[in-house]
């Protein structure tokens, strides 16, 4: 949580929209996987970590998103 915050809590925007672009494709490969449990947990750490206020609230809901192959009972867990 530490490392996210150092990197997403920065002034530079542009040193801030490369570090989304790269944690945005690095959250596509994940959920590529197609693995609803992966999936499921990384949305959730994610959106653990934001509610910490490690990474602004912002940034995740512009790079995370709720793939179709997950069921709908995932999907309201989440």
């Amino acid at each position: 949580m530490d490392l996210l915050s150092f990197l997403y809590n920065v002034k530079n925007k542009d040193i801030l929209l490369k570090r989304i672009e790269y944690l945005k494709s690095a959250i596509d490969l994940i959920f590529n996987v197609s693995n609803e449990n992966i999936t499921a947990n990384t949305i959730q750490t994610i959106y653990n970590i934001a509610s910490f206020n490690n990474i602004p609230i912002n940034i995740i809901k512009t790079i995370c998103h709720m793939p179709n192959y997950l069921s709908n009972k995932t999907k309201s867990i989440l």
